[in-house]
């Protein structure tokens, strides 16, 4: 064989022209777009968080078990009612009845109300209720948007804390899809 036949040779064994080089090639170039994509929504969506102190309140675990136990120890009965059926931008009335373990109404006490949607903190509102007979306390929400949204009461006697969460939806049953719950647990709320 000739010089040139080996040099022609020598440029069609070229690296490049294998498949094999084409095919990792591609799978890198795939790999970098799907990560450069995966920064850009990372960074574009929001998150989620409904507080920005996460960590802290995840690390008083136990502080907040032990305050629950307190809670069920207590006795005290504590029942929020909130309607069934809730129009968004309408406002609607939430009551709260408070008895002690003996059954005598709760009164004189600090109630108040945070409403938070999980999926944006910026619609978090709060309010305080007011006591309209002995044991009883009420307080007007209007929530802005369709979904789901959690309730939480802070109830607080005597130095005695208690707090109670429901899930509600804000909307027809037809906008819920079945994804219309109520959480009936009694948990414990931290606040400074």
């Amino acid at each position: 064989m000739t010089n040139d036949a080996l040099t022609m040779k020598k440029k069609d064994e070229s690296a490049w022209r294998s498949p094999w080089i084409r095919f990792c090639i591609g799978l890198l170039l795939t790999v970098v777009v799907v990560n450069v994509s995966f920064v850009v929504i990372s960074a574009t969506t929001n998150p989620g968080l409904v507080t920005e102190e996460y960590y802290r309140y995840g690390m008083q675990q136990n502080r907040i078990d032990k305050m629950y136990r307190k809670q069920l120890d207590r006795g005290w009965q504590v029942e929020m009612v909130i309607p069934a059926k809730i129009d968004p931008g309408t406002a609607f009335n939430v009551r709260v009845k408070a008895m002690d373990k003996q059954g005598t109404p709760i009164s004189g006490a600090r109630s108040e109300l945070v409403a938070y949607r999980p999926s944006d903190a910026d619609q978090d509102a709060t309010i305080e209720l007011q006591e309209t007979s002995k044991g009883i306390y009420a307080a007007s929400l209007n929530l802005p948007d369709i979904g789901i949204w959690d309730i939480n009461l802070l109830f607080e006697s005597e130095g005695e804390k208690h707090s109670l969460r429901q899930r509600i939806y804000v909307g027809s049953e037809s906008d819920s899809k079945g994804n219309h719950s109520t959480l009936d647990n009694i948990v414990n709320w931290l606040t400074d």
